[in-house]
């Protein structure tokens, strides 16, 4: 070396920091890596390459178990023993899901293809909605009076008035 160079120390490369721009593929999860080709240190053979862990965040809707995801479907009382058409999120925005009439909580239904992408093949997962049947909190005294009615015609007794003294010399006659 004929004249020592500060900024490398006689090495020949200088560090730097720098920010580059890297496509991540839809559909990588959480423990996947990335290769950069040539984004790496350099060493004597030239630049090597930048491996990226990568770690996904969770989201506010949807569980993903692989390629498929899962998430609760809230509906109201009355949708459920009705039947309706619900707008159900994707990844790609909203679509219409059918409620057939008498679905229970818990149900889920299975939405083919809608789920992520597969990022080592074509294809995408499914997305599953369990329907989570909402029971309003607070009722006007005409919808209490039109639900205890249901219940009436039901068959179904409602009165809260009876005390638990009274239920029990029922239940052990």
């Amino acid at each position: 070396i004929k004249q020592f160079c500060p900024n490398c120390s006689g090495q020949g490369v200088v560090r730097v920091t720098r920010n580059i721009e890297v496509k991540i593929p839809a559909g990588v999860d959480s423990d996947s890596q990335l290769r950069v080709m040539g984004e790496g240190e350099v060493g004597p053979a030239g630049p090597g390459n930048l491996y990226l862990f990568i770690r996904v965040l969770p989201h506010e809707v949807f569980k993903r178990n692989e390629q498929d995801l899962h998430m609760d479907l809230r509906i109201s009382f009355v949708k459920a023993a009705l039947g309706a058409e619900v707008p159900v999120p994707t990844l790609n925005g909203s679509l219409s899901m059918k409620i057939p009439a008498g679905t229970q909580s818990g149900k889920v239904f299975r939405l083919k293809g809608k789920g992520m992408p597969d990022p080592h093949a074509q294809g995408f997962g499914d997305l599953y909605a369990r329907v989570m049947v909402e029971v309003p909190a607070k009722l006007t005294s005409q919808q209490k009076n039109l639900l205890e009615e249901f219940a009436r015609l039901s068959g179904e007794e409602v009165d809260g008035s009876e005390s638990i003294k009274e239920k029990l010399k029922k239940v052990f006659k």
